[in-house]
C-alpha cells in the first residue's frame, strides 16, 4: 500500500499545522492536525481492510479462445472482472500477457465505485513459438489517498507450435522418410549386440564368443566379435541468417526445420545422448550450448529452438577481415535488391556486392564452415553433425560437408530447398529449381557417413512434383 499524491498533499498537511501551532502559539492549527491525522490514519486503516477483503471476494478469469496456435497467428484474449458487492472504490485489473506476445495496446479494465462486472477483449499475436504461460492478472485499487496492488486470478497457457512434422515434409527425392537419428556404434570391437567380424581365437578370449559354425568350418577355433554401441556427441548447427525468413509466417524455413530439430532432440532425450548446439547468424556465430546429458541441457535446447528467429537484416557488416569477401551466392540477391536503388546507402554498397571473387576466403566468409571447423579441432572420436540450413549457399554447404567428412564425423544435413519457399513462379521453373536441387543433394550424400534430406513445405512438393510427375520419374530412375 502506497500513498497517492492527494494522499501525500494530505500528509504534508499534518507537519505544516503543527509548525503553525508552535510558530503562532494557537491551539487550532493543532487541532487542526490532529483531526486530520487521526483521518488519515483511519482511511488507511479502513483501507487496508477493503483491500484484504476484496482478494478474497474479487473474480479475475482470463481466457484464450485458442490454446494451440502457429507463430505470427492472432488468438482472441479476453479479461473478465466480476465482484459479489458493488466496488467501493476504483479498481484497475491488467492482465498477465507473456511478453512473447504481441499487442497495441496492454488489456486493462475498471472497476469503478458501484459497478459489480467489467470486460475486455483484443485480439493478440504470438511471433514466437513455444509454450507460453500468462502471469496472474495485477489488480490495483484507489480509494483517492491511498493505492495497493496485489495479483490474483488464473495463469493461462497458449502453445505457439511451429510447422508440426504432419505439415513437414522430411526425405529423400520427393519420397518421405522418418528422421535418422537412433542407436549407433563406435569403431572398435567388443561385447556389443551388431556383429563385426570373425577371427582366430587368441588365449583370453571367452568361451562365449566363440562361433561354432566357423570353427567346424574352418577347423579352428574363431570367435565374432561385436561392434560396441556407446554415447555419441550430436551437434546441431542451426543456420538463423536472413535466407532463412523465407516463406509465409509460421511456415519459414527456420519454423519447419525448428520441427525437425525439435524432434531430434526428443530422440536425444530418449538415448540419453550428450547434444548441444550452435545459432549461426549473418555475423557470425551467436550462441552455443556445449554437449551435455542433462536436463538442464535438454530444456536449453528446447527453448532456443522455439525463440529462435531468423534475421531480418540482409545487408549485415559486410566482411571482417580486409581478405575477405561476401559469398558470390548471397552478394547475386542482394545486388539485384539493391540495382535502381539511388540512396546514398544503396551507391555506397553496390560496388562491394558487385566485385568478384578473391584468391582467398576469410576466416568467417563462410559461418558454419567455421564452425564446423572449431568442432573437428575440439571434439575427440567419431560424433554427429546435423546441418539445419538451406540450399542458397551451395559453396559454404559442400565445404562444410566435406570439412566433417574428412575428420571422421557422421553428417546429417537438414535442407530447406528454396525453390519450396519462394513466390509461385511457372511449373517448368519450379521443378528445374528442385531437380538442380535434387542433384546437389545427391552429391553430397555420396560419402560414407552423410545423409541428406530435403524439409519442405509438404503440399508445396506435391504440387511440384505432380505437376512434373512424368520427367520426375525419369529423373530420378537414373
Amino acid at each position: 500500500m502506497r500513498p497517492t499524491r492527494s494522499g501525500l498533499t494530505a500528509m504534508a498537511l499534518v507537519p505544516v499545522l503543527l509548525s503553525l501551532a508552535m510558530l503562532l502559539a494557537d491551539p487550532l492549527p493543532l487541532l487542526g492536525a490532529i483531526l486530520l491525522g487521526g483521518m488519515i490514519i483511519g482511511r488507511q486503516v479502513v483501507f487496508a481492510d477493503g483491500v484484504s477483503a476484496l482478494q478474497a471476494r474479487l473474480r479475475v478469469e482470463q481466457q484464450v479462445e485458442d490454446h494451440t496456435v502457429r507463430p505470427g497467428a492472432t488468438t482472441r484474449v479476453s479479461l473478465e472482472v466480476g465482484c459479489e458487492e458493488p466496488a467501493r472504490a476504483s479498481i484497475g485489473v491488467r492482465a498477465g500477457l507473456p511478453t512473447s506476445s504481441k499487442v497495441d495496446d496492454p488489456i486493462v479494465t475498471m472497476l469503478e465505485p458501484g459497478d459489480r462486472e467489467a470486460s475486455m477483449a483484443v485480439e493478440v499475436s504470438w511471433p514466437i513459438g513455444g509454450d507460453h504461460t500468462f502471469d496472474r492478472p495485477e489488480v490495483t485499487v484507489n480509494d483517492g489517498l491511498f493505492r495497493a496492488s496485489f495479483s490474483t486470478g488464473n495463469r493461462p497457457t497458449i502453445s505457439v507450435a511451429p510447422g508440426s512434422l504432419v505439415d513437414v515434409h522430411v526425405g529423400t527425392g520427393g519420397r518421405s522418410q522418418a528422421t535418422n537419428y537412433g542407436a549407433h556404434k563406435i569403431d572398435r570391437a567388443g561385447v556389443g549386440i551388431e556383429p563385426a567380424t570373425i577371427r582366430r581365437a587368441v588365449p583370453g578370449d571367452p568361451v562365449s564368443h566363440i562361433d561354432w559354425k566357423a570353427t567346424a568350418r574352418r577347423g579352428e577355433t574363431h570367435v565374432r566379435e561385436f561392434d560396441v554401441e556407446t554415447d555419441r556427441e550430436t551437434w546441431l548447427v542451426i543456420d538463423a541468417r536472413a535466407a532463412m525468413g523465407a516463406g509465409p509466417a509460421g511456415m519459414q524455413k527456420l519454423d519447419l526445420l525448428r520441427a525437425v530439430l525439435l524432434t531430434l532432440v526428443e530422440n536425444a532425450n530418449s538415448f540419453r545422448d550428450p547434444i548441444g548446439a550452435v545459432v549461426i547468424r549473418e555475423n557470425g556465430e551467436s550462441e552455443r550450448i556445449a554437449p551435455s546429458t542433462t536436463t538442464a541441457t535438454y530444456n536449453q535446447l528446447r527453448r532456443l529452438l522455439t525463440t529462435v528467429e531468423p534475421d531480418r537484416d540482409r545487408h549485415p557488416i559486410l566482411v571482417r577481415g580486409k581478405r575477405g569477401r561476401i559469398d558470390r551466392g548471397a552478394a547475386r540477391p542482394r545486388l539485384t535488391e539493391l540495382s535502381g536503388v539511388e540512396t546514398a546507402y544503396a551507391t555506397k554498397l553496390r560496388p562491394f556486392f558487385s566485385r568478384g571473387p578473391r584468391t582467398q576466403d576469410a576466416p568467417d566468409e563462410f559461418p558454419i564452415l567455421h564452425v564446423a571447423r572449431q568442432i573437428a579441432r575440439s571434439s575427440t572420436g567419431r560424433h554427429l553433425v546435423i546441418l539445419g540450413m538451406d540450399d542458397s549457399r551451395p559453396r559454404e554447404l559442400r565445404r562444410t560437408v566435406r570439412l566433417l567428412h574428412d575428420a571422421n564425423h557422421s553428417v546429417a544435413c537438414y535442407l530447406t530447398p528454396d525453390v519450396l519457399f519462394s513466390p509461385t513462379t511457372s511449373t517448368d521453373r519450379s521443378y528445374e529449381r528442385y531437380v538442380a536441387f535434387e542433384n546437389l543433394r545427391r552429391e553430397l550424400a555420396r560419402a560414407a557417413g552423410v545423409d541428406v534430406r530435403e524439409v519442405g513445405p509438404r503440399d508445396r512438393l506435391g504440387r511440384i512434383l505432380a505437376a512434373s510427375r512424368p520427367r520426375y520419374e525419369e529423373v530420378t530412375a537414373r
